[in-house]
């Protein structure tokens, strides 16, 4: 839910600033991008893959939610429920990712340059707070990143946040 809230934050300031995109559609997405992990994975101690969430993934399990729910509705057909299914089902942007679909208007490749960018520097930020990264110049190897993380910075000063 953080990670839905974070980018539906980012995807409103991205609306702002690419004016002809569709702000209702593009937030809609991005809160509702990964819906399917509801079923996807089993709480317990840790977090496991359910069964259906092994056989479907979250992009379908997501896409069948909210079908239902749009079916349900009377909006079988409705263009926006067709855009935002599309979104729900090429939010990882390719198919080598494991997306069934591939992004083919600009609300969709903008979801998912809003996952990548919003689940990137999520990971960066977990992987510099780790005491063992601390005096560190690299990470280890980051699979997500597929490298190393330079871990040296400078902290932006506070004196003229427009200095830049």
């Amino acid at each position: 839910a953080e990670h839905s809230l974070s980018m539906a934050r980012l995807a409103a300031k991205v609306c702002e600033h690419y004016d002809y995109l569709d702000r209702s559609l593009l937030i809609s997405g991005a809160l509702l991008h990964d819906v399917g992990k509801i079923s996807e994975l089993e709480v317990g101690a840790t977090f496991e893959y359910s069964v259906d969430g092994r056989l479907f993934g979250h992009m379908v399990i997501g896409f069948e939610i909210v079908k239902s729910a749009a079916d349900r509705l009377g909006l079988q057909g409705d263009v926006n429920v067709k855009r935002l299914l599309h979104m729900i089902l090429s939010h990882q942007g390719k198919k080598e990712y494991s997306a069934p679909v591939e992004p083919e208007f600009e609300e969709a490749f903008a979801l998912y340059f809003i996952d990548e960018l919003d689940s990137k520097l999520n990971a960066i930020s977990r992987i510099r707070s780790k005491p063992e990264n601390q005096g560190r110049p690299f990470s280890d190897w980051v699979q997500l990143l597929g490298g190393f993380l330079y871990l040296e910075r400078k902290e932006p000063s506070s004196d003229n946040p427009e200095s830049d």
